[in-house]
């Protein structure tokens, strides 16, 4: 197995779960973005180079100081501040750029989707209690899970994602 695909393997369930909670919740548990942090470690530990897990944990800190400091200005969500840097600890530094491409792609797709979805009775009749389909904001978790599953699924299928 290479170290993509065990990255992807691991992160697969995480990306679910934060996905569903978002769009069912409107939130991601802390205890999700924890164990996926955690869970990084193993595939991490077997494939990498002990001074690339750092800059990893290093880079998933500043993403994580970043992004709260966007949350308290009510600028970003909190939770989703936290599965990003989560994340990011499961993204190549050479791909960031191709990551950030991806995201916001999968961000504007998904908000289509989210949006026309809500407005229909057959598919909330499905999910009635979503909250989701309730408030103004966006469950950003469901974009954010797409855009990694894109990433993470193309990287284990074809190796580094370059753009251009």
């Amino acid at each position: 197995m290479s170290a993509d695909w065990a990255f992807f393997l691991v992160a697969l369930p995480f990306l679910f779960i934060a996905a569903y909670t978002d769009l069912r919740y409107m939130l991601i548990k802390n205890w999700m973005n924890l164990a996926m942090a955690v869970a990084f470690l193993i595939p991490a530990l077997i494939y990498l180079p002990f001074s690339e897990i750092g800059f990893r944990i290093g880079i998933a800190f500043v993403v994580l100081v970043v992004l709260i400091l966007l949350a308290a200005f009510d600028a970003f969500g909190g939770g989703d501040a936290k599965y990003l840097a989560a994340l990011a600890l499961y993204i190549p530094p050479t791909d960031y750029m191709a990551f950030i491409f991806i995201l916001s792609f999968t961000n504007l797709l998904a908000l289509v989707i989210h949006r026309v979805a809500r407005r229909q009775r057959c598919v909330r009749a499905i999910a009635p209690r979503w909250k989701s389909w309730r408030v103004r904001k966006f469950p950003m978790g469901y974009a954010i899970s797409g855009a990694a599953l894109l990433f993470l699924g193309l990287r284990a299928v074809n190796g580094p994602v370059l753009l251009g």
